[in-house]
């Protein structure tokens, strides 16, 4: 049973090394509020989303979904960077800066980096 979700690890040791149980992740990323799910808009199945609200425009409910592939990706991320590993996730997924605000907030707080400042100017 799981007891204290906030030292989980997901990653587990195989035969071959260590490998990352994508349910235990999304476990841990469920309990840290930093994915939701919502029933996908075109077939109604349950999707992972990650809120990007307020990462692209100010005062938009926003969310990105979250391709399988991705999971650990985002694990990483976030138990590295924390919000900011979210906001950069969010970002490389979109392919796109954030708002002004956050291109500031990234650069005060030292995690501004050559992959964010390549990405396409935000349209918003």
């Amino acid at each position: 049973m799981l007891t204290n979700l906030d030292t989980l690890n997901p990653y587990v040791m195989g035969k071959d090394g260590p490998f990352i149980m994508e349910e235990l992740a999304i476990i841990w990323l469920l309990h840290k509020e930093a994915i939701f799910i919502f029933p996908a808009e075109e077939t109604n199945n349950a999707t992972l989303y990650v809120y990007c609200t307020n990462v692209f425009s100010a005062a938009v409910d926003d969310r990105q979904p979250i391709p399988y592939d991705e999971i650990e990706n985002l694990y990483n991320a976030i138990k590295h960077d924390g919000y900011f590993g979210k906001v950069k996730w969010c970002c490389l997924q979109r392919n796109m800066k954030p708002q002004e605000s956050i291109i500031n907030l990234l650069k005060t707080v030292n995690m501004w980096t050559p992959e964010l400042e390549a990405l396409p100017i935000n349209i918003f």
